[in-house]
């Protein structure tokens, strides 16, 4: 069902941008870690809004990190702003 309705219509628009010359970027964000328990247990990865959840944090605030998820988060924060930095 994600794939169906977030990942093939995002990849298509993708490449069509791709394909007019339009500057574009993707990115896959996976980790399936303390914060991104709501999906159902078969189904895997992460769950759709894990990576906002993970960049601008929660609205609940008795989600805690643990170690592996706080390592997770402080470089998909790097990452982000490298991307707007540096392009």
């Amino acid at each position: 069902m994600s794939d169906l309705n977030f990942n093939v219509p995002a990849l298509r628009e993708a490449n069509l941008k791709a394909k007019n010359k339009n500057p574009t970027f993707f990115y896959v964000f996976d980790y399936n870690g303390d914060i991104a328990d709501t999906a159902p247990k078969q189904a895997r990865g992460a769950s759709h809004g894990a990576d906002i959840i993970n960049l601008f944090g929660g609205l609940y605030k008795e989600i805690q990190l643990n170690e592996n998820g706080r390592k997770v988060q402080q470089k998909f924060v790097e990452l982000i702003g490298s991307f707007i930095k540096n392009g």
